[in-house]
């Protein structure tokens, strides 16, 4: 599950001004940031290409098994986060992203 802290300091991994939490179904599914004097809807959590973007960005690394997948950066001295799969791979994968970008942006000052 992804909390607010986690779409904050994920926010702040990606350079993003974050502005504050978007729900659905009373689950976190993103952010809404400031991307240079835009305010747009990031959505790492439900949004592929949001989760591709900062995957790419933060150079985090993906490692699937059979019903679990690691996720790390050699960016910034941050923890390899484990995201059990569940039924759904790509579910699980954009929030191994996001978790592994808010570890990133723990270490920022």
């Amino acid at each position: 599950m992804i909390d607010r802290e986690t779409m904050e300091y994920a926010a702040k991994a990606a350079g993003y001004k974050f502005l504050g939490i978007i729900h659905e179904e009373g689950k976190v599914i993103g952010a809404l940031v400031k991307m240079g004097q835009r305010k747009v809807g990031w959505k790492p959590v439900v949004k592929d290409g949001d989760a591709l973007r900062l995957a790419v960005q933060l150079r985090i690394d993906i490692c699937f098994g059979h019903d679990f997948l690691y996720t790390q950066t050699t960016i910034a001295p941050t923890p390899m986060f484990k995201e059990s799969v569940r039924d759904d791979f790509y579910a699980a994968t954009r929030r191994a992203i996001t978790r592994a970008a808010a570890g990133i942006g723990r270490t920022m000052p």
